[in-house]
């Protein structure tokens, strides 16, 4: 149940997005905006850019240094569009449809004292 960052550049190499994930607090990998942008159409070749995936890199980098070393607003998650030069950030929270997984709990072998 560890916290993860994800970050995605879409097919076109015009946005991505930032996200923090904390499982069971936060939304999933499906509250991505971009997740059904990346679905790999037949025969696509997804375009790259240096400048997009260095400035998501770059939010990416900064958002897990917030998270880490807790200082300024931490986006949960953070969209960037290069069409439009805009930035949006909002919060996500967990499908409350699907339980959180549950802690397993193992049974500690009995000690004997037959040896």
């Amino acid at each position: 149940q560890l916290p993860y960052m994800d970050a995605v550049c879409a097919d076109d190499a015009m946005s991505g997005h930032v996200q923090l994930i904390i499982p069971g607090r936060t939304g999933g990998l499906e509250a991505a905006p971009t997740k059904q942008q990346l679905e790999k159409r037949p025969g696509a070749v997804p375009a790259s850019l240096a400048t997009t995936d260095s400035i998501i890199a770059g939010l990416v980098a900064q958002n897990a240094l917030k998270y880490l070393l807790g200082f300024g607003e931490v986006a949960f998650l953070l969209t960037y569009n290069a069409l439009t030069n805009d930035f949006q950030t909002r919060m996500t929270y967990p499908d409350p449809r699907k339980a959180p997984p549950q802690p397993a709990h193992q049974a500690l072998p009995e000690v004997s004292d037959n040896y």
